[in-house]
């Protein structure tokens, strides 16, 4: 899974996914510091499939990452998606189910 933030000059960043992820947004930890209001694009594959896909959103929340503040992910950031395409919903809401919100 990659990140492209806008403020960052498109520089693509790894990205780790946290638990709460859904139809709505997703938690995530990152190696960049981004800003709340940012946007950006995440780009991941899902189990199974060849393909990669790409959700837009906005950065509405940004902690540091007190599990690992001075390792490789030392920022959590919550994503607010601008969009989901309809055939992703249930590849969301699976993800919800085992993860947990």
């Amino acid at each position: 899974m990659q990140i492209q933030a806008n403020g960052h000059g498109a520089v693509d960043a790894k990205v780790a996914i946290g638990h709460n992820i859904g139809a709505g947004g997703m938690l995530i930890a990152l190696c960049i510091d981004v800003k709340i209001g940012e946007t950006v694009s995440i780009t991941f594959q899902l189990p199974g499939a060849s393909t990669e896909r790409t959700l837009r959103g906005t950065v509405v929340r940004l902690d540091p990452n007190v599990d690992d503040p001075d390792g490789e992910w030392p920022f959590k950031a919550g994503v607010e998606f601008a969009e989901v395409s309809p055939d992703l919903i249930p590849y969301l809401e699976h993800a919800v189910a085992r993860f947990g919100e």
